[in-house]
């Protein structure tokens, strides 16, 4: 049967499909001090690992808050990378994207001089930092160089 997980109940395969949704679908919220940050991951599945639409309404932390800025991080490098955004106060919204896949970002400050956030990208430690102005899409951007390692760039704007 389409959409369902053979060999286990209905309410076995309605709890995996909920699973699934919640591996698939990342919201991550971090309230202080008036000051939020939110990232929720962009993944979708491919069609072959997902027969019925998995869907659920997902409420908004910063609904009716003021002043939200949201701004999307997409990976254009052949590799996966890590990273966090974070506002003036150390809020932080951790990313791990695999190539081609984003994460919006939305920001209620404090932010740095010229209404910035900071973006920056880490292995163990960072390897690269800026500030962006939270709005439209920050892309990075890399590539494995000749000898081992990679040269990781971000279109802070």
């Amino acid at each position: 049967m389409a959409g369902r997980l053979a060999g286990i109940s209905d309410a076995e395969n309605g709890a995996a499909k909920a699973a699934f949704l919640r591996r698939s679908t990342v919201t991550l919220a971090l309230l202080a001090g008036g000051a939020a940050l939110v990232a929720t991951a962009l993944f979708t599945p491919g069609a072959e690992a997902q027969t019925t639409p998995l869907t659920a309404p997902m409420a908004n932390p910063l609904e009716g808050r003021a002043g939200a800025r949201c701004f999307q991080i997409r990976n254009h490098a052949p590799y996966t990378v890590y990273g966090h955004a974070a506002t003036a106060d150390d809020h932080r919204a951790n990313f791990h994207l695999k190539t081609g896949e984003g994460v919006e970002v939305c920001v209620t400050g404090p932010y740095y001089p010229g209404g910035k956030i900071e973006v920056t990208t880490k292995t163990l430690i960072p390897t690269f930092s800026c500030l962006t102005v939270p709005e439209g899409v920050v892309t990075i951007d890399g590539q494995f160089v000749e000898g081992g390692g990679t040269k990781t760039r971000v279109n802070c704007h």
